[in-house]
């Protein structure tokens, strides 16, 4: 992937963890490579945008609820992309009123946290990483 969208992945599996989903690690990094290789390259918010419906589509995930702007409503994790640092989870406001937001740093290998006073120019996702339902795997 490229460097703009290289933590995608990361931030993908942590939004899981945090909504309890198991995910397929291997289907879900082949559904992002795939959504990178056949979207064009356009603004990185725009590019950014068509790699998630394009992936989100390809595994049969729920619609994407997209917004540009967060405010004390977001429901939380949510999906954060910003052209300065890229893809982040946005996991709430702290006691201070600031935006608390997780990056992963492939350096490290870690995660980490970061706060904000306002969130400007960025793209938020709302996304649910829960399997589709089909009635052949019911009991």
């Amino acid at each position: 992937m490229s460097n703009i969208h290289g933590n995608l992945y990361a931030c993908l599996l942590r939004i899981a963890q945090f909504q309890r989903e198991a995910v397929d690690r291997t289907t879900l990094h082949a559904a992002l490579e795939a959504s990178l290789q056949k979207t064009p390259a356009n603004q990185p918010a725009e590019q950014a945008r068509q790699i998630l419906v394009s992936a989100f589509r390809e595994l049969n995930f729920p619609a994407i609820k997209w917004a540009t702007q967060a405010d004390r409503q977001t429901p939380f994790p949510a999906l954060l992309f910003s052209e300065s640092t890229g893809w982040g989870v946005l996991k709430g406001i702290n006691g201070h009123g600031r935006w608390v937001i997780d990056f992963f740093n492939p350096t490290t290998n870690a995660w980490e946290e970061a706060e904000r006073e306002r969130l400007e120019k960025c793209l938020l996702a709302q996304v649910k990483l829960a399997k589709p339902y089909r009635v052949s795997d019911s009991t």
